[in-house]
Parts: C-alpha cells; sequence; structure tokens
C-alpha cells in the first residue's frame, strides 16, 4: 500500500534525475557471468548494472504462466548493462500542473511484458572476487505499481554507505501479474508476480558471486506491499535457501484474496475486455496495455471498501505461495522460517492512503459509516476506542485508528509471536522524522499538505536509501544523521544479522558516522527480557521507545485475535 506523498518524491526525483548516467564512461566494470561477460557503468559512489534478465519474456504464451529462467548466453559478446531497461506494465502515472512527466513509474516512463529484469549496485572500488553480503529490495506500491529502477530505489548511496551489494528487481503487476482466470492447463493460476521474486532470488543465488556478493548472506528487505511480499517468502517452503535474513518495512496486514474474490474480479476484467469468462485464449489476445487498463478498471470505487481498493491485485490464496488471508495467523502459529529479521513502521503510515481515499473533509457521520463497514459486528467497540472528534475533519481519526489496526499493532503482534517460538533475533523500530519545510516543491503542496506535519507511509524508504538529495532537495544535518544511522544499523544487520555488531566496517571516505562512537544508542533485541524496547529513528538522535502505543495494541489484540 503506497501514498501519494511516495508518489510525490517519485515525481521530484524523476523530473531532476531523468537523464542520469546517459553519459556512459568507456572504463565500465566488466562482471564475468556464467551467460557471458557484463558491462556497467562507474558512478560517484557504486558500480551499476542495470537490467539483468533473469527470467525470459513472460510474453504470447508464456503470459500468465510461471517464469522460466533466463537460459540464453550471449557470450562471446558482452551484456550491456549501461542502461535501464522497462518497467513491467501498470498505472501509476501523475501530472504536475502542465509538466508531463510522469512519476511514480519507471525512469524514462517505459512498459514492457519483456520486464524480468533486476539491477545490481555495488561498492567501489567494484572487485568481483569479493564476497560482500547482499540485500534484495522487493519493490513496493501495492502489486500494482513500482519498478526496480525508480529513482528513490537507486542502490548506489545504500551500497556504499553499507559497503554491500544492493539488488533491485522487476515483478510482474496487476492484472498481468496476478490474474486468476479460466480452467485447466491454460488458465492463469495467479501469482506470478510472486513467482517472479523467486525467480529473482534464484538467479542472485547463481550469478550475484560474479559481482562479488555472497550468496549465502542474502537479506531480502522491503516496504508495504514490498514487504509483504517478503513476509510471504518467509512463510514458504521452496525459499528456504534463497535468503539468510529479513526487513519489512510498513507492512500492511490485510487480508490477501480467495479464490472465489480472486475469480470474481476476472470476470470484470474480462467483461472490461470483452471476453467470455475464463476464455483465456481471448485473454491472451488482448495487448499488454489493454489489459493492465481493464485490471485498474476493475477496482471498487472507495468508500465501501478501504481495504479492497487497496489491495485488489494482491497475491491470493492459493495454498502454495499463499497459504492464509492473514499472514499474521502464521506467524502466531509459528509456521515460518526462524530467521533473524527487522519490522518497524511509520508514525502516521495510514494517513496519506487515508486523505487519498478522501480527499475532502470527513463528517463525523461518515466515519462512522466507514467504522461499521469495515468492522461490522465490532464497529462499536472501535468507536469507543477511537470516538471522533467532536468537530471538524474526521480524517486524522481515521488515520489513527488505521495506522494502529493495519499497520503498527499487527507488527507488534507478529514479532511477538516470533520470540514466542524461541526466535530471539528479531528487531523493531518506529519511523519517526518528519521531512523538513525547507524543501519548497509544489508537488509536495498538492497532494500531501497532511504529510507536512505527519510521518507519511513510504517516508523511511529514501532515508535509507538515501535517495531525498538525488532530487536536488534540501537535506539538514539532522536529517542526513537519520539517514546515516540508518545505513549504520542495517548495514550492520546485512553483515552481521545484528544491527548493533558494527566489527564489519572499513575506512572509507564515505563511513558512517550517526553519532560519536561512544554515543551510538543500542537497538535492543525485541523481546520480554529487555522489556519489548524498539528503536525510534528520529532526529536529531535516535532514541529507545518502550511501550508505545501499548494501551492501543493491546485493544486490537484482546477484540481481534
Amino acid at each position: 500500500m503506497e501514498s501519494a506523498s511516495f508518489f510525490s518524491l517519485f515525481f521530484v526525483l524523476s523530473s531532476a534525475l531523468g537523464n542520469v548516467d546517459r553519459n556512459v564512461p568507456q572504463n565500465g566494470p566488466i562482471a564475468k557471468t556464467q551467460f557471458g561477460p557484463v558491462k556497467g557503468i562507474y558512478a560517484d559512489e557504486a558500480a551499476i548494472f542495470y537490467g539483468l534478465p533473469f527470467g525470459m519474456p513472460p510474453v504470447g504464451e508464456m503470459r500468465w504462466k510461471p517464469p522460466q529462467p533466463f537460459n540464453t548466453p550471449w557470450a562471446p559478446q558482452t551484456y550491456n548493462a549501461t542502461f535501464i531497461r522497462p518497467g513491467c506494465y501498470q498505472t501509476a502515472c501523475y501530472y504536475l500542473s502542465d509538466v508531463r512527466q510522469e512519476f511514480g513509474c519507471p525512469r524514462d516512463n517505459k512498459f514492457s511484458e519483456d520486464c524480468l529484469h533486476l539491477n545490481i549496485f555495488t561498492p567501489l572500488p567494484f572487485n568481483p572476487s569479493e564476497k560482500l553480503p547482499v540485500a534484495i529490495w522487493l519493490p513496493g506500491k501495492r502489486y500494482k505499481y513500482g519498478s526496480a529502477t525508480d529513482l528513490v530505489l537507486d542502490g548506489r548511496f545504500l551500497a556504499n554507505k553499507t559497503r554491500a551489494i544492493v539488488v533491485t528487481t522487476n515483478y510482474r503487476l496487476g492484472a498481468l501479474g496476478f490474474l486468476v482466470a479460466g480452467e485447466g492447463e491454460g488458465a492463469a493460476k495467479g501469482n506470478y508476480g510472486t513467482l517472479d521474486q523467486i525467480a529473482a532470488m534464484r538467479w542472485v543465488q547463481s550469478n550475484i558471486g560474479s559481482f562479488g556478493g555472497d550468496k549465502d548472506q542474502v537479506t531480502i528487505m522491503g516496504q508495504s506491499s514490498g514487504a509483504d511480499s517478503v513476509a510471504l517468502h518467509l512463510m514458504a517452503e521452496n525459499t528456504e535457501d534463497l535468503f539468510k535474513q529479513a526487513v519489512m518495512m510498513s507492512i500492511p496486514f490485510i487480508p490477501h484474496k480467495t479464490r472465489a474474490e480472486a475469480l470474481q474480479l476476472s470476470k470484470v476484467v474480462a467483461e472490461l475486455l470483452n471476453c467470455t469468462t475464463g476464455n483465456m485464449t481471448c485473454f491472451r489476445a488482448a495487448t499488454p496495455d489493454k489489459v493492465n487498463k481493464a485490471g485498474s478498471n476493475s477496482e471498487p470505487v472507495v468508500p465501501t471498501d478501504i481495504i479492497q481498493k487497496y489491495v485488489e491485485w494482491a497475491p491470493y490464496v492459493d495454498g502454495v505461495t499463499v497459504k492464509t488471508q492473514l499472514l499474521q495467523d502464521i506467524f502466531l502459529k509459528g509456521k515460518f522460517q526462524k530467521k533473524p529479521f527487522i519490522i518497524g513502521s511509520t508514525t502516521d503510515d495510514a494517513c496519506p492512503i487515508m486523505y487519498d481515499a478522501w480527499n475532502v473533509s470527513m463528517t463525523q457521520s461518515l466515519y462512522e459509516e466507514v467504522m461499521l463497514s469495515v468492522f461490522l459486528g465490532k464497529a462499536e467497540l472501535v468507536l469507543q476506542e477511537y470516538p471522533p472528534a467532536s468537530s471538524g475533519d474526521q480524517r486524522p481519526t481515521l488515520s489513527r485508528a488505521s495506522t494502529d489496526h493495519y499497520y503498527a499493532c499487527p507488527a507488534r503482534r507478529v514479532i511477538r509471536a516470533a520470540t514466542n517460538f524461541e526466535l530471539s533475533n528479531v528487531w523493531l523500530y518506529r519511523f519517526d522524522q518528519i521531512m523538513t519545510k525547507s524543501n519548497d516543491v509544489e508537488v509536495w503542496a498538492k497532494f500531501d499538505q497532511e504529510c507536512y506535519s505527519h510521518v507519511c507511509h513510504g517516508s523511511d524508504v529514501p532515508y535509507l536509501f538515501q535517495t531525498l538529495k538525488l532530487a536536488g532537495l534540501n537535506v539538514t544535518d539532522e536529517e542526513q544523521s537519520t539517514a546515516d544511522s540508518m545505513a549504520y544499523f542495517f548495514g550492520n544487520f546485512l553483515h552481521t544479522g545484528d544491527p548493533n555488531n558494527s566489527g564489519w566496517r572499513v575506512s572509507s571516505q564515505h563511513q558512517v558516522h550517526p553519532q560519536q562512537p561512544g554515543d551510538v544508542i543500542n537497538w535492543p533485541k525485541y523481546n520480554k527480557l529487555n522489556n519489548y524496547i524498539n528503536m525510534k529513528f528520529t532526529a536529531p538522535t535516535n532514541q529507545q521507545e518502550q511501550g508505545y502505543l501499548a494501551e492501543k495494541c493491546d485493544f486490537w489484540d484482546k477484540n481481534f485475535p
């Protein structure tokens, strides 16, 4: 689930750096892979390899089929990894005034069904004989938008600050990635985007050593639906050997569709494509653009159902890739891979989503109607816990309740469940850094006025990736300190499985010094023995936090077990 705030940042970044890396140096880095040599580019802080194919193009008869591993060597030719490839089809194009530059879309705004590519960012100096830890980032944005080439996910700074290899990957989105339709051998069985992610992870296992990466030291990471994807892989039985640990940022704990719900959605898509329900020949004959638009136009209208609005094309429960509607149930039963993980949320995760769903002031009667439609027989309990304001706009109250219910409190429940199954290497965080108002950018004012005073969904990602400066935004010393502290702790986790263990760090002009060595705040493991302390990332210094939202989360745990 992504917000307008995150989309807005994409616009700013795209406008500022639409032509980045176009002047390719002649002496780019060379990696020798099983398929042949690959040539990348040198950037200021990393070596970059764009558009490496990890799967055969899922086009024609391969549309709505599991990804096939890439198997076409280019040797003795050298693969040109100096330019970005198209993103997977999506409809995420917002416009600002007369500026026709799209944001929230892949760089260059190009789409293709032939999109199973990933990007690799390695720290300098490029040394393929090293064995550096690897972070695989799974883009978020509701399983409908997003790309490995989104500028906010440019991995050069994160790779350099953490001395790790960063991999960003595409996967099929929307109806092209998650349609369930038809019967028999040619049917669309859904969850192809999730299978694409697994294919990318397998590619990393087979090839990352050619780029100086350690296949045995892989961390999978994601935010929003990307974090939901990470959780799915933690629960799968066929991913055990693909990663060592995980990071889940602002995972929306929302129910995944049943097969019946997925099939119902396919009927709407069929009508929009003028196809008979389940006629896969007709479905495959449609252009990818028409399929994508039909998928986007099949969404229900807000405010009848907030959840269906934002997760319409999420994976469905197929009993294999996704085993339950509510992922937290799997954690509560202990049926997940017992691997170290970091999980967290932002202070106001749901705020921009609610403001996007209702772009005008919300009345008290509408607030109560929404609560009744979402919580049904337990709505009165929720209204007692989150009563409407006596007057004025009710969206702040709705945002608070939604943040607690869908993000912060389920995250607490999941991490506590993990400790109940003797998983001690887990850490909880809250991101609480409000972006400075010194950036007088029109796009913020137009779409995200509420995010001037709230810590919105997705706001932690550009801090972790340190990409705010790519857009020429003013980054204060305090904001840079927060960003560097995130690189410090997450980098430690990538290398050692513990965000506090900094023994790996090397001397470098880009060394991360979030604070003076004696002032670095310890990030305790989240458990009863440590009094359930979490890290709060904020300026001017981070804080240990105990009992955050304790009463609210106790309410949700008691009444919505």
